[in-house]
This record gives structure tokens, C-alpha cells and sequence, in this order.
């Protein structure tokens, strides 16, 4: 799930590090939180079945202006998927990124996880600021303390594999915030 507003300078490079990796089995949705750039345009040459860029794994979706928590709320509505990641439109995947985190939910282990926590890199146009690598623990309350009480989050809600069972017991995003949704939903 892809959400997006104003971000047509961005957006592209997102769908296509999507695109070019390891992992062929998913859909890419783009939620389009009411943008008035050319967010509709650059996303056309993918949806679009007469464009040489045409993929049928990409979805467009557009809404009225409703905030991130609506437009990824959206994507979790209309995803068919078993299991969901969110990339920001100004974010990147790795070419393996969702093929790891997908091989480590199948992993030969006792327990099956309904989360897998990716790592990530925090980076602008210019440059790379550092890479957080996943928590070594699952115990619920050392992660609570790390994401809390961590001047550096451990993880990030974008680096996540999430079963579509966990999104039906939690539900979406708080759509009443405006700010650190994806910390309060984590």
C-alpha cells in the first residue's frame, strides 16, 4: 500500500523499487489522499493497459483529502493480498525486501509470525543518515520498551510485513491523527 499526496516527484521511484525486485506475487496499491499535482498522470503509464509500462499489479486509487491514515486505511480495504506492507511515496524498497521478509514468515520455525519487521535506511536526496536492523527479539514487552523509550526507533511500521489476520483483528489506522499513526497502530 502505497499512500500518497502531492508526491508525483517521488511516487515513481517508489512503484518502481517495487517493481524491480526479487519478489514477483503482490499488488502495488497507490492511494491518492486528493492530490492536485500530476500524481494521476505518472501513475497512468502503469494502470493504464495502452502505456509500454502498463503492469496489471498496480492499482490506483483516488479519494478526496482525508490524511495518511485514510489513504493506507483504503489500501487495507481494498487489498486482496495475505499480507500487507506499507511504503511511503517518498520510500524505497530494497530489491529483496519483500522477498526476505516474506521467506521469514515461512520459515521453517515452530510458529508462523504475523508481523516480520524489516530492516531500514533513513536517507534524503543526498545522502544516507544510518540503517536501523530489525529487534532480536519478538518478546512483546522488550519491543514495547525499544519502540518507547528508543531515542532511534527499532523498527518502523513501513519495514513491516503484516498478515492481513492481524490488520482484521486490529483494524486500520487511528484516522483521527494526524501525526505518528504508524507508531500508535506498531
Amino acid at each position: 500500500v502505497i499512500p500518497t499526496f502531492n508526491m508525483s516527484a517521488y511516487v515513481d521511484s517508489a512503484v518502481r523499487s517495487v517493481l524491480r525486485g526479487t519478489f514477483n506475487n503482490f499488488e502495488i496499491i497507490v492511494v491518492d489522499d486528493g492530490s492536485t499535482d500530476s500524481t494521476y498522470s505518472t501513475m497512468s503509464k502503469y494502470t493504464n493497459p495502452n502505456s509500454a509500462e502498463f503492469d496489471s499489479r498496480v492499482n490506483y486509487y483516488y479519494q478526496s483529502n482525508s490524511g495518511k491514515s485514510s489513504a493506507v486505511n483504503k489500501g487495507f480495504e481494498v487489498a486482496s493480498g495475505s499480507f500487507v506492507t506499507i511504503l511511503d511515496a517518498d520510500d524505497k524498497l530494497t530489491k529483496n525486501s519483500l522477498e526476505s521478509r516474506y521467506k521469514e514468515r515461512f520459515a521453517e520455525k515452530s510458529e508462523k509470525h504475523d508481523i516480520v519487521v524489516g530492516g531500514f535506511e533513513v536517507f534524503d536526496r543526498n545522502k544516507t543518515y544510518g540503517k536501523r536492523y530489525p529487534p532480536n527479539t519478538s518478546d512483546s514487552n522488550r519491543l514495547f520498551d525499544q519502540f518507547y523509550t528508543r531515542l532511534k526507533t527499532p523498527f518502523s511500521l513501513n519495514a513491516c510485513l503484516v498478515s492481513r489476520a492481524i490488520i482484521d483483528r486490529v483494524g486500520g489506522l487511528d484516522e483521527k491523527m494526524k501525526r505518528c499513526m504508524d507508531g500508535d497502530y506498531a
